[in-house]
């Protein structure tokens, strides 16, 4: 129960610096949600945080599911955001997060981004995702999340998986994708 009101409390930031990062400082970054009206993937550019499947993850939500993204977020209108996600046993658990995003010494945003460095909701849903690993600790930091782990916090499916890397040929990598995205998963 101590958990969920710490993630459900904005001011509750997560003390989780990824490794080997020159991010120093939260923030405060104006947010425009849905710069296009409907999340798209070009909201979701990865900077100084390596976290590249998680944001993948992001992305494809956006191409495969936008009305979900909009549905999982609430603009709370106080520069605060409310996530609908999910513990690591399927429970739903709100994350609210505040618009203070990671940047580096000079205060460049260091965190997702839209176009031209604008804080949009693939921003609001990567610090909802740092607050989860910060009580969670599914993986030791945010730049090493796997695909497999990302996905989950936001449907609540556990049935998620990853491929190592050359283990696959490229027939068998291409008939797997073809697969999974034809039972309507998530890819990356």
């Amino acid at each position: 129960p101590e958990d969920k009101i710490w993630l459900s409390t904005a001011d509750n930031e997560p003390d989780l610096l990824p490794s080997a990062s020159s991010l120093v400082q939260l923030k405060e970054f104006p947010v425009t949600l849905y710069p296009y009206g409907t999340p798209m993937p070009a909201d979701v550019n990865q900077h100084a945080i390596g976290d590249c499947s998680a944001v993948a993850v992001l992305a494809s939500f956006a191409y495969l599911y936008p009305d979900f993204i909009k549905a999982i977020i609430t603009d709370d209108g106080n520069k605060t955001y409310t996530v609908a996600m999910f513990d690591p046993q399927g429970n739903p658990v709100n994350v609210t997060v505040t618009n203070k995003f990671l940047a580096d010494k000079n205060g460049t945003i260091g965190a997702v981004t839209g176009k031209s460095n604008k804080a949009t909701w693939s921003t609001v849903l990567e610090k909802a995702i740092m607050k989860c690993q910060y009580i969670y600790k599914v993986n030791t930091d945010i730049g090493g999340i796997g695909s497999e782990h990302a996905a989950p916090l936001f449907t609540g499916d556990g049935d998620s998986f990853a491929f190592s890397a050359n283990k696959l040929s490229a027939e068998q990598l291409y008939r797997a994708v073809g697969v999974t995205l034809n039972q309507g998963k998530i890819v990356i």
